[in-house]
């Protein structure tokens, strides 16, 4: 016998390893985007629609009704967005609104397309002629709408800042 783990003797049980089971389906990255879809578009019922008069979560003494009239409001730097007539659930007590799993996927895209990147990085490079440039990173390119040949405006803020906005034809 073996001291175990806790420093009581008994019996020490080791896990044996189980070759990979060739029976077991491989999903693809082409059947893993179609499934993806697939649950997207479904509409799953929520919790709260099962339940018969269920009760708020926020202040625990109001009913939820199935309301279409929901509003969700985002603040980005310069402009104010309101996404209207989503579906879910309103607390008939203290009014707090809970989204329904079409309503929420809608705010979460619009949450991910108006989210700040993260900070990139680009090395100034000499074009010859003296003159600059930069290269735009990938990750920058597939976030913004640019293609060759785009006309740019570079705004100097400050002696380290610039802001570079492309000029809409």
């Amino acid at each position: 016998m073996r001291a175990g783990p806790s420093g009581l003797r008994g019996r020490v049980k080791r896990k044996r390893r189980r070759a990979p089971n060739a029976s077991i389906p491989v999903i693809g990255p082409e059947r893993e985007a179609e499934l993806r879809q697939r649950l997207e578009q479904a509409e799953p019922l929520s919790v709260f629609e099962t339940m018969k008069q269920p009760r708020c979560p926020h202040c625990e003494k109001g009913t939820l009704l199935r309301v279409d009239d929901l509003q969700a409001e985002m603040a980005t730097p310069g402009e104010r967005i309101i996404v209207t007539h989503l579906s879910g659930f309103r607390c008939d007590r203290c009014g707090k609104p809970i989204y329904d799993g079409k309503s929420s996927r809608i705010i979460s895209r619009l949450i991910e397309q108006n989210r700040p990147d993260g900070a990139y990085t680009a090395t100034v490079s000499s074009l010859g002629g003296g003159r600059l440039g930069i290269y735009l990173p990938r990750d920058v390119l597939r976030n913004v709408d640019l293609r060759q040949n785009d006309e740019l405006r570079i705004t100097a803020v400050t002696r380290t800042r610039l802001v570079v906005q492309k000029v809409e034809a």
